[in-house]
């Protein structure tokens, strides 16, 4: 099992002071820090960002917001790594939907290996259907649909978590102290090809990371306002695909 020893929201400005409050208020007796520096990628020196981290590249077609993201997610990494905390992140849009939702975060966790690098808290609806498929053929769309969790995804004894298998969304994460030296070595290596999510989650896909969520029955603890979000391209070397909206 895993447990979170801080919290914290992605924030760059005062907007979405109600959604901030409110998430104070529901994520019950976690601590909450304030370490983390968040980027607004109008304002950030870019090139010094990117010595910080050891980040050559960045894919041509990012948008700054989501270059200010990246920089967010790895300062947030960093923090986890330098302090040995297993830190829980929530995007200033996510909506904390469980009146319970300290303990009932607790429970999942409980499920979810020790050597976990991340947690995703929240997977998006339409995203749900993939944990069971089967993949024969991803990239086309080919798979084989089970009753239950796919095998891939499952995870041996656990029966409200399984492995990540969805395709984006950092709406509320964890990320572990493990886990975040892992991600900060990683992305050196393989640069920023796609946005931040969706980078950590095909990593996932590929085995390079080990990801986890719960499976889609119990993915209720948050939500988040569906009208502050805006569709994501996903790029990668030879790979272009739409977040997935339907199978």
């Amino acid at each position: 099992m895993i447990a979170v020893d801080e919290y914290t929201i992605v924030s760059i400005n005062d907007e979405r002071k109600a959604f901030k409050a409110a998430i104070d208020a529901r994520v019950g007796g976690i601590k909450k820090t304030w370490g983390v520096e968040f980027i607004d990628g109008h304002e950030a020196s870019i090139g010094t960002l990117q010595g910080k981290f050891k980040v050559d590249d960045i894919w041509h077609e990012a948008k700054i917001g989501e270059v200010g993201l990246w920089f967010s997610f790895l300062n947030a990494c960093k923090y986890a790594a330098d302090n040995n905390k297993t830190l829980l992140v929530f995007e200033d849009d996510a909506i904390i939907t469980s009146h319970n939702f300290k303990e009932d975060l607790e429970r999942l966790l409980e499920q979810v290996p020790d050597d976990a690098d991340a947690f995703s808290v929240m997977s998006p609806s339409n995203q749900q259907v993939t944990a069971y498929i089967e993949w024969i053929n991803r990239d086309s769309g080919m798979g084989i649909q089970h009753s239950d969790i796919a095998p891939p995804y499952r995870v041996p004894g656990a029966h409200l978590i399984c492995k990540a298998y969805q395709g984006y969304s950092f709406v509320s994460m964890i990320y572990t102290p493990k886990g975040a030296k892992k991600i900060l070595k990683r992305v050196q290596k393989t640069g920023m090809y796609t946005p931040a999510d969706c980078w950590l989650f095909e990593q996932a896909e590929q085995g390079h990371l080990d990801v986890y969520t719960p499976v889609p029955t119990e993915a209720t603890l948050v939500d988040v306002d569906w009208d502050n979000q805006a569709p994501t391209t996903i790029h990668s070397s030879g790979l272009h695909r739409e977040r997935l909206t339907d199978l």
